[in-house]
């Protein structure tokens, strides 16, 4: 698939997530799994729009998947760095 198939279908893909949350599942009191469901868990107990509440947790979520990649990457160097001290000696 070319990259601007690719990009396109991903922009369509998402439109139609959007407009089931929107039209379907919020309005309904119906909660998904993931980030699309504690938001409409916390548009009707508190209030908060979806669509800010969404992006909120991804920003968390992705800030705490580049922690974790970070960390594993700084393990990762400590060990091949030691590794590689151990055959030089």
């Amino acid at each position: 698939m070319s990259k601007r198939k690719s990009i396109l279908m991903t922009i369509l893909g998402t439109m139609i997530t959007g407009l089931a949350i929107g039209v379907f599942l919020t309005p309904n009191k119906i909660v998904g799994g993931g980030a699309s469901g504690i938001s409409t868990i916390l548009f009707h107990t508190i209030g908060i729009q979806p669509g800010i509440s969404f992006y909120i947790i991804n920003i968390i979520l992705n800030l705490i998947k580049m922690m974790k990649t970070i960390i594993l990457f700084v393990q990762c160097s400590i060990i091949m760095s030691s590794i590689s001290f151990l055959q030089v000696i």
